[in-house]
């Protein structure tokens, strides 16, 4: 990425590629998720050439967790961009799962050539995803760090983190020209569809 930090990707691949897709996971899982290997290995069958790749300090990427943001992820999904544009072909879209569907929407901004965009059960802000910390927020502001828990594990977040989600909390994604389509769960325990 653009810190100089190796990404761990798979690149699922067709025979003859009629197209190429960037698949963004959510906030603490992996490339190898079940929605993300299914949603790419499925696409792939179907002749669209499909990278996912694990955010930096997540899955098999080399960094830290704990250096993350949401300004992170977005640079990341355009590096995945930048390296199927040298490598292969400039990918036609991105599909964004949770958090990386909102990094995914954001990222559009900086990679105009982005035919469309699919969010999965994706926040509206990041104010939802401040909700999940609130109660650690004042420790993490005071100490620099907390560990919080994620849906049952243990993930240390910086304040840095903090700050950058501030700069999400209110939606404003008026510079998107492409069409973009929009899938949640009524039944999504994370994420509610309200």
């Amino acid at each position: 990425n653009k810190e100089n930090i190796r990404l761990s990707a798979r690149l699922e691949l067709p025979d003859q590629p009629k197209a190429y897709g960037i698949f963004a996971h959510c906030f603490t899982c992996t490339k190898n998720i079940t929605a993300t290997h299914t949603i790419s290995k499925t696409l792939a069958k179907h002749g669209i050439a499909m990278l996912r790749f694990d955010f930096m300090g997540l899955g098999e990427s080399e960094g830290e967790f704990q250096n993350t943001s949401v300004s992170n992820n977005i640079s990341d999904i355009e590096s995945a961009y930048h390296f199927l544009a040298e490598h292969f072909e400039k990918p036609s879209f991105l599909i964004g799962h949770s958090l990386g569907g909102l990094a995914s929407l954001y990222a559009l901004k900086n990679l105009p050539e982005i035919k469309g965009c699919v969010s999965i059960n994706a926040p509206s802000t990041t104010r939802h995803t401040a909700k999940r910390v609130e109660g650690d927020i004042q420790k993490i502001m005071k100490d620099g760090f907390a560990e919080i828990d994620i849906v049952g594990k243990k993930y240390k977040i910086k304040s840095h983190f903090i700050e950058d989600i501030k700069n999400y909390f209110d939606l404003n994604l008026s510079f998107i020209k492409q069409p973009v389509m929009v899938m949640h769960s009524k039944e999504d325990p994370i994420v509610s569809i309200n």
